[in-house]
């Protein structure tokens, strides 16, 4: 709370000093308060922000929809991304890759593969976390085939899997029962 208390009382001080917040000032705040589990403060933040005649940029969005994921607010964070487009600001891969992981995380592996593949279909490139939190997902969960898939789309696209990758799908192997699998896939990973 000592942080939340300071922090609060520089951003009064800045207020009587006459100095107003900007953008950054206001998205490292709600970061701050996404930290601290607090997920109606933030927002506050944010719309305090826009009534002061900041614009929310995509680094704001992506702050709040990957706080508000990590708390399980997805529907909010489904919001945001609606305002967002409302608003006319272009989702990017982090933004895309929060709320799939969102969705992974609830159980909706389905609706994470479709957000994926509508990612895809806009033109936003999936990164190596992308993919990455997919394959985890899929291995982790017992759906090996779909893991291994999605790590043959990631090299088919030139995205190199890394070691956390890489760990996600020996895992997913060994969990199977596989071991002779993983032995070779890590061996074929060393040669890369």
């Amino acid at each position: 709370m000592g942080n939340r208390t300071m922090a609060k009382e520089l951003y009064d001080e800045m207020q009587h000093r006459g100095l107003q917040p900007d953008c950054v000032a206001y998205t490292t705040m709600i970061k701050g308060e996404l930290k601290l589990g607090d997920p109606s403060e933030a927002i506050g933040m944010k719309e305090e922000m826009q009534a002061k005649g900041f614009l929310p940029d995509l680094i704001t969005y992506n702050v709040l929809i990957n706080g508000l994921v990590k708390l399980g607010k997805l529907d909010r964070a489904d919001e945001l991304l609606q305002e967002m487009r409302r608003n006319e600001y272009v989702p990017d891969h982090v933004t895309y890759t929060s709320i799939i992981h969102g969705l992974l995380m609830a159980g909706d592996l389905k609706k994470a593969r479709d957000v994926f593949y509508d990612m895809k279909e806009v033109g936003i490139h999936p990164s190596v976390v992308t993919y990455t939190v997919l394959i985890h997902s899929h291995a982790v969960g017992g759906m090996l085939k779909h893991a291994i898939a999605y790590l043959s789309e990631m090299q088919n696209e030139g995205v190199l899997p890394n070691v956390i990758t890489c760990n996600a799908l020996i895992n997913g192997l060994c969990k199977e029962r596989r071991m002779f699998d993983a032995y070779n896939f890590l061996a074929e990973m060393k040669k890369k």
